[in-house]
């Protein structure tokens, strides 16, 4: 498998971004993670406005990339929903949701590196519905290639 693994770019008319790519995967393709899918070490970049942060030990598992695509499909495809993507990891902690409204989209969520520590970025952004068919298309990646919650592919 050739790393980086380009996961998912959401931006902004204004600049504003967040971006993931895989640099390790653990366990595929034989042994599945209690988090669904498989445990990742990713690179993850948010910038939004004044505020950015750059990490190479973000860890997720392939389990929470494919709720997220789910969720985020039905949204796009309905015009209207909220996407969550969660996954709680003892290094490091990442959520935010993605909030579909007729076509325009608010991105917000929080990232702290280290759970021991009070250090916290909260952030926000606006884009619109035209950003998100290539989200979609390398979140869909993802999924054929890592599978669903249990790493099967379709």
């Amino acid at each position: 498998m050739d790393y980086p693994i380009k996961v998912f770019e959401i931006n902004s008319p204004d600049g504003d971004c967040i971006k993931m790519e895989i640099l390790e995967v653990y366990g595929f393709p034989n042994g599945t993670s209690f988090r669904g899918g498989y445990d990742i070490l990713c690179s993850l970049e948010i910038n939004a406005e004044a505020y950015s942060i750059r990490s190479e030990r973000y860890y997720s598992a392939t389990g929470a990339l494919y709720d997220f695509y789910v969720a985020m499909r039905n949204c796009y495809d309905k015009l209207n929903g909220k996407a969550i993507y969660k996954v709680f990891h003892a290094e490091n902690d990442l959520e935010f949701e993605v909030n579909f409204d007729n076509g325009k989209v608010k991105v917000s969520g929080s990232y702290q590196d280290n759970p021991h520590v009070k250090n916290v970025l909260g952030f926000e952004f606006i884009s619109d519905q035209s950003y998100f068919n290539e989200v979609l298309n390398d979140l869909k990646k993802i999924v054929l290639l890592f599978g669903d919650n249990k790493g099967k592919r379709k």
